[in-house]
C-alpha cells in the first residue's frame, strides 16, 4: 500500500461511519468504501480506507470511553452524526495507529470538520482530540 492517498482515505472512511452511524447500516456496507468521488480512487486507498472503518468498529467501545471522559456536560448520543464520524475516526487513528504523528492526526480531523461539519464542530473535534492525546502515553 505505497501509493494510497491517506486524506483520500479517511474522506472515504468519514462517509462509511456516517452511513454506519446515520442508517445503522452493516459493517460490510460501511467499509466497502466505494462512494462516488470526483476523483480517480485506486484499490489501495479503498483498502486503507475499509481498514479505518473497521478498525474504528472494531474499537468503538474503547474509543467511546475515552471521547466520555472530555465531553463534560454532553453525552456521546448528543453529538451530530458527522462529527461522531470524523471523531471516532479520528480517536481511533491517535489512540491505534501510533505510526502517525498526534499533531497530524487532529490536523487532519480539524480539516475534515472544516469540510464536513457545521461551523464549530472543528473547535470541538479539535478540543476532545487534543484532550485524549494528552491522556494517552507516548509509545
Amino acid at each position: 500500500m505505497a501509493n494510497v492517498n491517506r486524506h483520500l482515505s479517511r474522506v472515504l472512511a468519514v462517509q462509511g461511519l456516517y452511513q454506519f452511524y446515520l442508517l445503522k447500516g452493516s459493517r460490510e456496507d460501511a467499509s466497502r468504501c466505494d462512494w462516488d468521488t470526483e476523483v480517480e480512487v485506486d484499490a489501495d486507498t479503498r483498502a486503507y480506507a475499509a481498514s479505518l472503518v473497521n478498525g474504528t468498529i472494531d474499537k468503538t467501545d474503547e474509543i467511546q470511553e475515552h471521547i466520555r471522559k472530555h465531553l463534560q456536560k454532553r453525552d456521546v448520543a448528543d453529538i451530530k452524526t458527522i462529527d461522531k464520524a470524523i471523531l471516532f475516526l479520528s480517536a481511533y487513528t491517535l489512540l491505534f495507529l501510533r505510526d502517525i504523528p498526534g499533531k497530524v492526526v487532529i490536523n487532519e480531523a480539524v480539516i475534515l470538520a472544516k469540510q464536513f461539519g457545521n461551523t464549530n464542530s472543528y473547535k470541538f473535534i479539535n478540543g476532545i482530540l487534543d484532550a485524549i492525546q494528552k491522556d494517552t502515553p507516548a509509545v
